[in-house]
C-alpha cells in the first residue's frame, strides 16, 4: 500500500484559502507600494507621462498616486479593501493607455531623431525592446486589473483585518 493512499490531509481547507487570499492581497499591495518613491521622487516624468494619455496631467498624477498607497494598503490590511481594489483597477486599466501610448513613442522617436546611418540598427532595436517592454506592461496591467475587480466583488477574504477583530468582539 503507497504512503500517499493512507496518508490523510491534516490542513484545513479555510486555511489554506485564507493564506491564498493574503499571498494576492500582498503581492498587489507590494505592485504598488514599490514604485511609489520613484514615480515621486522623478515626479515631472511622472506627469510627462501622464500626459500622453489624460487630460489635467498634474491632477490626475497626484490622485493616481494617492490612490496607489491608500488603496495598496486597503486592499493588504483588508480594510474597506473592496473599495481600494476597485480603485486600484481603474489605475491599472488608465496605466495599460499610459503604457501603449509609451510603446508607439518608441517608434515614433526613431523616426522623427536624426541618428547617424551607422547607429540606426541600434536605435531601432532600443525601440524596439522598449515598445515590448510597454506592451507586456500594458497587459501585466490588464491582469493585475483582472485580480482587483475580482477583489472588489468578492471581498477581500476571511483574514482581513476588520474579520479578525469582528471575531475577538464580545
Amino acid at each position: 500500500m503507497s504512503l500517499i493512499a493512507t496518508t490523510t490531509s491534516t490542513i484545513d481547507p479555510a486555511w489554506i484559502a485564507g493564506a491564498g487570499w493574503l499571498a494576492l492581497r500582498l503581492s498587489v499591495a507590494w505592485l504598488f507600494l514599490w514604485p511609489l518613491p520613484g514615480l515621486l521622487k522623478d515626479w515631472s516624468t511622472t506627469v510627462a507621462t501622464t500626459s500622453l494619455v489624460f487630460p489635467l496631467p498634474t491632477l490626475t498624477t497626484f490622485f493616481g498616486l494617492l490612490v496607489m498607497p491608500l488603496g495598496a494598503i486597503s486592499v493588504a490590511l483588508g480594510v474597506y479593501g473592496r473599495i481600494g481594489a476597485a480603485l486600484l483597477a481603474a489605475y491599472c486599466i488608465g496605466g495599460a493607455f499610459v503604457h501603449m501610448a509609451l510603446a508607439r513613442q518608441s517608434q515614433s522617436l526613431i523616426n522623427e531623431l536624426t541618428i547617424p546611418q551607422d547607429q540606426h540598427a541600434t536605435a531601432q532595436k532600443a525601440a524596439d525592446i522598449g515598445a515590448v517592454g510597454n506592451i507586456t506592461s500594458a497587459w501585466k496591467n490588464w491582469t493585475v486589473a483582472g485580480s482587483c475587480i475580482f477583489m472588489a466583488l468578492v471581498g477581500t477574504g476571511q483574514w482581513s483585518l476588520l474579520n479578525l477583530f469582528a471575531k475577538h468582539t464580545p
